[in-house]
C-alpha cells in the first residue's frame, strides 16, 4: 500500500510539472481569434493583389492585339521580300545588258 502512494506520489508530481506547460481555454481561444486574424489578413491581400491580375477579356484583348501585330509584321516582312526581288531582278537585267555588251 506504502509503495502505491508513493508511486501516486510520483505520478501527482510529474503532472504538477506538466500541466502548467498546456495550453488553457483562454490560450486555445486567443490562439485561434489570432489564427483568424491572420486568416482574414492573408485573404484580404490575396483579393488584393488577385485584383491586380489580368482578367480573360483582358487577356484575350491582348492576345488579339498581339494577333494583329504578328500580321502586320508578317506583310511588311513579305513586302520587304518583294522589293528585294524586285531590285535583283532589275540588277540581274543590268548585269545581262552589261555582259551582253562584252561578248
Amino acid at each position: 500500500m506504502e509503495e502505491q502512494i508513493k508511486n501516486l506520489d510520483a505520478r501527482t508530481t510529474a503532472i504538477e510539472h506538466f500541466l502548467p506547460t498546456l495550453a488553457t481555454k483562454d490560450d486555445l481561444r486567443l490562439s485561434a481569434e489570432a489564427l483568424r486574424d491572420d486568416l482574414r489578413l492573408t485573404t484580404e491581400a490575396l483579393q488584393h493583389e488577385m485584383a491586380k491580375l489580368a482578367t480573360k477579356d483582358e487577356l484575350n484583348a491582348g492576345l488579339e492585339d498581339a494577333k494583329r501585330y504578328a500580321l502586320m509584321l508578317n506583310e511588311a516582312t513579305r513586302d520587304d521580300i518583294r522589293l528585294v526581288a524586285e531590285h535583283m531582278l532589275g540588277m540581274r537585267s543590268q548585269l545581262d545588258r552589261i555582259e551582253g555588251r562584252r561578248t
